[in-house]
């Protein structure tokens, strides 16, 4: 038997108007997100924390290796 093609086009209107409003809400989520301004979590807290040990420890390490000791023998 064929399908009416009533029933394919309403089935077709149907499964837009439901895309429609989750595209509608997913944007409005997004929105809402956007709006609020995201606090620092433990993640964000020790990342932060750590780039900042790297880039302490990079800076000393590299003055270290840069301007040897005046009373070792190897500097001589």
């Amino acid at each position: 038997m064929f399908e009416h093609p009533y029933f394919t086009q309403t089935i077709f209107a149907i499964e837009n108007e439901q895309l429609n409003r989750a595209a509608e809400r997913r944007r409005a989520i997004q929105e809402r997100l956007e709006a609020q301004p995201a606090e620092k979590g433990t993640t964000r807290r020790t990342r932060a924390a750590r780039s900042a040990r790297r880039t302490v420890r990079g800076a000393a390490s590299a003055a270290r290796d840069v301007t040897p000791c005046a009373n070792c023998p190897a500097a001589a």
